[in-house]
């Protein structure tokens, strides 16, 4: 009896893992790698070097929340990765925005990146952003996942994970 409840246990555990897993694809540069699900929308767009999208939930929907990175050539500018976090919080409060978390995280890796997430209006729409600054060889990667403030808490963990995968190479 206990070797039946044990192989159900087993079968449903690979039945959930299997439903769980997306086919993903990976962006790989000779700069950068992200790996992101195939459920979201890749798409060029002049001044980024990606954007991803997500569906639409609803007919209703008005806004689509989206990844995007984007990155600058900083060496003339000699910037810290706290300098360029300065320079960046302050544009940030300069077009109205609140900034609510700031802080440097070290991946298993040993390579820092600085966490922001914040609000602003944009667009007669509420929005709030979840940044991940990366300062490497003077060049510096911006990770945007901007979201309607009101839908921003059901797609951040996700998000999240997708950001996570972000490599500088």
């Amino acid at each position: 009896m206990q070797l039946k409840f044990i192989l159900v246990c087993l079968v449903f555990i690979q039945l959930i893992i299997s439903c769980k897993t997306d086919d993903q694809i990976t962006i790989e540069t000779e700069d950068y790698s992200l790996s992101y699900p195939s459920n979201l929308e890749l798409v060029e767009v002049d001044g980024v070097e990606f954007l991803l999208f997500t569906e639409l939930k609803s007919g209703n929907d008005d806004f689509i929340e989206n990844l995007n990175l984007m990155v600058q050539d900083v060496t003339t500018l000699n910037l810290s990765l706290q300098d360029y976090v300065e320079l960046s919080e302050g544009q940030i409060a300069s077009v109205g925005g609140e900034l609510m978390v700031s802080e440097l995280v070290e991946k298993d890796d040993g390579t820092q990146y600085q966490r922001v997430i914040y609000t602003s209006r944009a667009d007669n729409k509420d929005l709030k952003y979840l940044q991940h600054y990366y300062l490497v060889n003077h060049k510096a990667y911006v990770l945007t996942f901007t979201a309607a403030e009101s839908e921003f808490a059901s797609y951040a963990h996700d998000m999240e994970l997708i950001m996570d995968t972000f490599e500088v190479h």
